[in-house]
């Protein structure tokens, strides 16, 4: 129990518990106390999260967007993959960069009192392990012989070495404070970009096109020259969004080591009703 709740449910004064007692509130002798009535009512009392901040009411699967807390306005969100740069030379690194340049050039900029909002962040987070992948690429043929169970087995084991706090190995050319050397541990460097538009009714009114018809006119430029310069580009759902976010908004899940040990055990969002 936190200390919060340790304070919430704390020990009535002892004039209280006699009083109580005395009037027959609580029983006499022994016996379990009965919650009051503001104990009881605070069971239920919700405190403040950043997720409440979140301007997201809800996600439209036929058009892939998030519709904004205001009704009208809507958003997507996706993951990129970082270009294949790797060893390439400066002028075809200078080349992508001209060419991202060129991709968020074509984002509107027509309309300053409601414009088109672009979001970048870069995170580095513990990857998927990647036996879970193979496993789930694998024909059940192959899959489910001994051979295999084995060495997916092995690669899990190998992958949460390479995954634990302390890494798998001490890097002796990194220190930390100058005390023990850093661990080296695996990582994935994600990015996701958040594209967004928030109007009243009104700014959105083009023709007869729908607020998520016209957004979807007003990024697609934008994310067509983003995959032209070799960026994957995935659209994520709310279950991809939950994926993301849900490491952030709750680091420490009660009975689970990570986050991510959470979300494998939960499993994928259900449908909708």
């Amino acid at each position: 129990m936190s200390a919060s709740m340790a304070a919430f449910f704390k020990r009535p004064p002892l004039l209280t518990r006699l009083f109580n007692r005395l009037v027959g509130d609580w029983p006499l002798l022994g016996g379990p106390i009965p919650l009051s009535q503001d104990t009881f009512s605070g069971l239920f009392d919700t405190y403040p999260s950043f997720a409440d901040f979140l301007p997201l009411a809800g996600y439209d699967p036929e058009t892939g967007l998030f519709e904004l807390d205001d009704g009208v306005s809507v958003g997507a969100v996706f993951r990129l993959g970082a270009a294949d740069l790797e060893g390439r030379s400066p002028e075809k690194r200078e080349a992508f960069r001209a060419q991202v340049d060129h991709a968020l050039q074509l984002l509107p900029t027509d309309d300053e009192l409601y414009p088109v909002i672009v979001q970048f962040f870069l995170e580095s987070r513990e990857p998927v392990n990647i036996a879970d992948r193979l496993a789930a690429a694998t024909p059940s043929a192959f899959r489910d012989s001994p051979f295999s169970q084995a060495w997916f087995a092995a690669q899990r084991e190998h992958f949460d070495m390479m995954c634990a706090p302390r890494g798998i190995f001490d890097d002796e050319r990194v220190r930390l404070s100058g005390e023990h050397a850093k661990g080296w541990r695996a990582i994935e460097q994600q990015i996701h970009c958040c594209l967004f538009r928030k109007a009243p009714a009104s700014a959105w009114k083009h023709r007869h096109y729908t607020a998520a018809q016209r957004f979807q006119n007003m990024i697609s430029p934008f994310v067509s020259s983003l995959a032209a310069a070799g960026v994957r580009v995935q659209r994520l759902n709310e279950e991809g969004l939950r994926q993301w976010l849900l490491p952030w908004l709750t680091p420490d899940v009660a009975g689970f080591a990570r986050p991510r040990a959470y979300l494998k055990a939960a499993g994928a969002l259900p449908p909708r009703a």
